[in-house]
This record gives structure tokens, sequence and C-alpha cells, in this order.
């Protein structure tokens, strides 16, 4: 640091570089920072060494700010930096998570040296009541400390053994264990872990999913930041260049690399990493968060090197999915030698160039032993991999495959359906190319016995390749149908109506399918969809013809989630469905996207007695507050915990024109959901989730 072009530096920031006493001892010494305000030196792993080479010093005495955040300094380094008198000018001291204890903080508030202060920070310390009580008597206001760290550590002891009873449980009795717990001491996390292990639970086909993840949003968006607690820092996202690292792909790897979390059934599960994050802090990852047996590895501008790193990296055998998104051929050939996977039950790759070789190496029994789910999606397939992959006999043993964005040649889906595939519950062809008549074999194969779940989305359908599959005896055990976004006309949908072998069908998604009216129609009436309980008609110009018709449907009995978005419903539209007894039994609704105005919103407040509902979605209805009050003073919708209103014209004047309904209200714990308007009791929606 003795560069001339350095003399004038006034702030320097070395964060998250393990710079420890050595990089400290180095920086004390430099000369050319003679004229430095602000050193900030966060998680570098300095510890009481190199606390006393900085605070000995003679090149730093202008510092009026030292940030040692997240660094080992001790009781030891406390008293360094009380003894010296070398920075007369230091005004902000942060040693936040530093391990001080009583002694050190005792050390600090007799220093004669530390007048100045504007800011001494000393949170997550254990400095005890008596530190806590000398600080504050000498320092006043300007310390932040825990007040009561010892109660919050016997906390985070009792949480960590509740997340650690339920690593490696498939169960659910240490999650409800857990909420149990939490009711008491912070009761939206209870209710958000209940929810969570309620919805993994329940069947795709539930009605209430979408009210559950409303909820659960909405609680992330509250609180998330702060359930995240000791992981989110665990992982960093900054580091520094790598040797021969461009500065174009530094920027693009940080983006990329910064961490994410996910939390599923009430815990942090999942986490997404780069190949060097996941490499440096799985150890701590895992220790912090036991139950994380899922990651994403962003490969993406990462250095080649890491890869390698990553495939020999023990703490992969800790996941039991992986998902590879941008993983070039060196990281795949790596990961495809690699002894560590095989825990692994799911594999992802995305976005990233297939090779035959190597992923018939990779998905070898051998590799993968319990390999049951594959997601090949963005990957292409110029080299007719799956159909190697499918002659290998490598696909035979998977319970669950989902393509996306892949080209499927007549001879790979020959390959893929031509024998028996005894396992497979679950199939996902989007947005996937096909040759002409290139579900002929899936239609045509006895070979399926136990797939319940179908997706065939975007992948050129129409009415006529659809007779096929309507009528394939092999496929009557479907549950699951999903055919948006292919132009599938009236007469598509007249194909999926007639067909006696789809009379198992819980869900059935239409959206983007061309329908129209007659499509719609021919769908209400039905009668071998009794059971259906899930459908989407959204997007296919429907009209108020077509929701009249659903309305008056006597074959949908079972409908719980009905779905009739972007339609061109008017109020017309929604009177008639108000009025039906599809909207009194249906737990969710969604019309959003349709011009209903007030007219039409005011008739949804006034449904039949007894109505089921639980979640209407009407944003953007083109509905203003005389709609809103309507549907706040309703004595109708006794169930309703969820109501989105986004991009409707309601302000202010809506919540405030409901009397009675307070913050949580009738409406549940999400209540207004319209971004920027205020709620009841002044709150505001909250428009970001974690």
């Amino acid at each position: 640091m003795s560069s001339p072009h350095s003399t004038g530096l006034r702030r320097l920031l070395i964060w998250l570089d393990d710079i420890d006493d050595e990089g400290a001892a180095a920086l004390a010494t430099g000369t050319g920072l003679t004229n430095l305000r602000e050193l900030s030196l966060n998680a570098n792993h300095i510890g009481p060494v190199g606390t006393r080479a900085l605070v000995g010093s003679t090149h730093l005495g202008r510092l009026e700010l030292l940030d040692l955040i997240s660094n080992p300094v001790g009781d030891d380094g406390a008293r360094a930096l009380a003894t010296s008198p070398r920075f007369p000018s230091l005004t902000r001291l942060r040693l936040v998570e530093n391990g001080i204890g009583p002694d050190g903080a005792r050390a600090l508030a007799q220093s004669p040296h530390l007048r100045r202060f504007r800011e001494l920070g000393l949170a997550h310390q254990q400095v005890g009541a008596d530190g806590t009580a000398v600080l504050g008597s000498r320092f006043g206001q300007v310390v932040w400390v825990d007040e009561d760290r010892a109660t919050a550590a016997q906390e985070a002891g009792a949480e960590d053994r509740h997340h650690r009873a339920a690593a490696g449980r498939t169960d659910d009795a240490p999650r409800l264990a857990y909420a149990d717990w939490l009711a008491g001491r912070d009761p939206p996390r209870a209710e958000f872990v209940r929810l969570q292990v309620e919805q993994a639970a329940a069947p795709e086909y539930d009605g209430r999913r979408h009210e559950r993840d409303a909820l659960l949003n909405n609680l992330l968006a509250a609180h998330g930041d702060t359930w995240l607690g000791p992981v989110a820092p665990v992982v960093p996202w900054a580091r520094g260049r790598e040797p021969g690292e461009s500065i174009h792909n530094y920027f693009a790897a940080q983006n990329d690399s910064q961490p994410r979390y996910e939390f599923r059934r009430g815990m942090v599960e999942h986490v997404r990493v780069s190949p060097r994050g996941f490499v440096l802090y799985a150890a701590p990852l895992f220790r912090t968060a036991p139950v994380v047996h899922s990651a994403r590895v962003a490969c993406h501008a990462s250095p080649a090197q890491w890869g390698g790193r990553l495939a020999s990296c023990p703490h992969l055998s800790r996941l039991t999915e992986l998902d590879l998104w941008q993983a070039g051929p060196e990281t795949l050939s790596a990961l495809a030698r690699s002894p560590h996977l095989t825990r692994l039950t799911t594999l992802r790759i995305s976005d990233s160039v297939l090779d035959a070789d190597v992923l018939e190496k990779l998905l070898a029994p051998a590799r993968l032993p319990k390999l049951t789910g594959l997601v090949l999606s963005g990957c292409g397939d110029e080299d007719g991999v799956l159909g190697r992959l499918a002659a290998a006999g490598l696909l035979r043993r998977l319970s669950s495959l989902h393509l996306h964005g892949i080209s499927l040649p007549g001879a790979a889906v020959e390959a893929m359906f031509g024998s028996p595939w005894p396992a497979l519950q679950s199939l996902t062809l989007s947005d996937t190319y096909l040759d002409e008549g290139g579900l002929a074999p899936l239609a045509r194969s006895p070979h399926l016995p136990a797939l319940r779940r179908l997706e065939l989305n975007s992948v050129g359908l129409t009415a006529p390749d659809l007779e096929d599959l309507a009528a394939a005896p092999g496929l009557a055990g479907l549950e699951a149908l999903s055919l948006s976004r292919n132009p599938l006309g009236p007469e598509g949908a007249a194909v999926i109506g007639g067909s006696p072998h789809r009379a198992g069908l819980k869900l059935l998604n239409l959206a983007d399918a061309a329908i129209g009216p007659e499509g719609a129609r021919a769908v209400a009436n039905a009668a071998h969809l009794a059971g259906l309980r899930w459908l989407d008609l959204g997007k296919n110009a429907i009209g108020d013809e077509g929701v009249v018709a659903v309305a008056e449907t006597v074959s949908l009995g079972s409908l719980d989630n009905l779905e009739l978005n972007d339609n061109s419903v008017t109020g017309k539209g929604a009177v008639a469905l108000a009025r039906s007894g599809v909207f009194a039994r249906a737990s969710v609704i969604f019309l959003s996207e349709n011009p209903l105005g007030d007219g039409g919103v005011g008739a949804l407040a006034a449904p039949p007695q007894n109505c089921q509902l639980r979640m209407l979605s009407i944003s953007n209805v083109e509905s203003g507050p005389d709609g809103v009050a309507a549907l706040a003073a309703s004595s109708r919708l006794p169930r309703m915990t969820v109501l989105s209103l986004h991009r409707n014209a309601v302000g202010d004047e809506g919540p405030r024109r409901s009397p009675g309904r307070t913050g949580v209200g009738p409406f549940g714990s999400l209540g207004w959901q319209a971004p920027g308007s205020a709620m009841p009791g002044g709150k505001r929606w909250p428009s970001r989730t974690v």
C-alpha cells in the first residue's frame, strides 16, 4: 500500500477477502494510507494479532471510522483498541460479532483515548449485563449492544435443535413440533411452518394451493429477512477477482453468485450459490442450516477450475437435489466422475450444452443409484442425446421427467416410449419441438401404468394430435393434464371433453389454447369430467358466453379452483357466475384481466348463501372504490382470506369505505392486496417477497 497513487485515498473497503492478521499487518505498515479517513475490513479473519498491528500503526492516525465487523477480535483485540493512543480522530468504531466479552467491554469503557465517539457498535457479543451497564454509563446512547444475549443464545440453541431433528427426515412430525414451539414465540412463523407443511402434502389439484401461496408470500414479505437470520450471511456474495479473470466475467459472476434461499416445509432447505460459494462455504452452511439438501449451482461466468473443485467437494453428498445452471462441459465431465452424488434423487441441468457420452456416465446407476427425477431445460439436443439415453435404458428408473426447450425427433420419442417404463408418474414436455405426429409413440404406449401427470405445454398440439392421446387407454390413469399454449381450438376442447379415458382427471389446464366460447361449453358440459377439481381456461377469449356456459354447468360439480383470467368477461358474465353453484362451491376463483367494472365486482359480493370462496383474484378489472366497498361490506363471503386487487384504481378510498375491516380483518392476514395503496389501519401492502 505504499503506491504514490494511494496517498490521497480517504476510504478503503476490503470485505470477505480473508486477508487475516498478515494482511492487517501489511495495511498497518502502508505509508500510502496517511490520509485515510474510513477503513472497513469486515469478515476477514482478523484476530487480536492483526488488531494490535492496526492500532499500533503510525500511518492511520487520521481514521474517523474503523469497521471490523465479523472478525475474531476478542477481548485481547478490544483491550488493544482501548489502550492505543494512535486514533485521536476516531469517532465511529464497529465491533459487531467479534467474540468480545465482559472484559473487553470493560476495557473499552475505561479507555482514556476513546473520548469522541458518535457510534460504538458491539451487537452480537456476550458482554453480559455488567458490560452493557458500564458501556452505557460511559458512552450513553451512542453504543448499541444486545441486552439479553444469554436468552437469545438459549433460544437459538433450541431452534437449532429443532432444525437438526428435522434434518434427513421426510415425515412432518419434527416440523409440526417446531411450529408448536414457535407458537408462543413467533406466531407468524408458526403459521408459516404449518402452511408450508400443508402445501407440501396437498395434491397438485388441491383448490387451496393458490390461497396458501398468497398467504405464504405475504408472511415472507413481512418477516422473511428476519427468519433467514443466521443463514443469510454464511455464504457471502462479494469476492475478489480470480487470477486471470476478466473484469467482465468478474462482474457477471458477482451478479450470478449472490446466494438465494428457499423455505420448504417451514425451514430453509434450498440454496442458490456459485460453485465457489458451495466449495468454500458448504461446511458452515450445513452447520447453520442442517436441513438444506437442495442446491442450485449457478455456473455462469464462474472460472472453470471451480467446476472441478465442486465435483470433488465432499459436501455434495449432503444433497438430494442438484440444479446445474449454465454448466460448461468441464464441469459436467468432472461431476460425471464425482463419487459424492450417491444421495441425489433429482438432477436438473439448465441452459447447458449436453454431451451424450458425459450424460451416460453421469446418469449411470452406479454413479446416481437413487436418481428418480430428471429435468433438462433449455439445453438443446442437436446430437440426439435423449434418444441415446433412452436406448441405453438410463431413463427407465425415473418417476419424473421434465423436458423444457428440447428438440425431440421421432426416433427419440420412439426410444423413450416404445418399451416399458413402469415407474414414470410425471412427464413434462414444454416448449419442445416435436416432429409431425411426434406424440404417437406416447399415445400408443401400453407401458406407462403409473403415469398420473402429463404436461404438454407449447408443443404445437392441434385437435387431430389430441385424438390419439384422448383415445389412449394406456393413459387412463391420468389425474393432471396440462395443454396450455397449444392451438387446440374448440375442436380440441371437444376432444378432451368427449373422451371417456379422461374420467380420472382432477386437474385440466387449457389456458391460452384458443378454445373460445364453444370450447368452454364443450368442457363445461363434459360428463366425463365430473371429477375435475381444478380448471384453467385463462386467455381463451371465451367472453361472457363462455363464462355463462361454465356457470350453468351441471357436470363440473366438484370444481374447487376455477381460473378465467384474461377472457374479455364483462359485468354480465360476472353476474351469471356470482349467482351460480360453481361460484358458491369453489375455494378459489381467478377473474383478473377482465373488464368487470364496479358492477361486475359488486355482483361478486352477493353470491348465494353458504359461499365457500376463500380466495378471489380480480386484478386489473377496471374496478374502483365502489366495487371494493361492496366486497368489503358483503356478509356472504365469510370464509374469504385472500383478495387480490392489483392494478385497480381503488386508491385509499376503497379500504376507508370498509367499516369494520381492520388490519387483518375478515380477509385474513393478506387483506388488501394492492401495492402502494393503504390498508385499513394505515398499513401498506408489502410488494417485496424473499
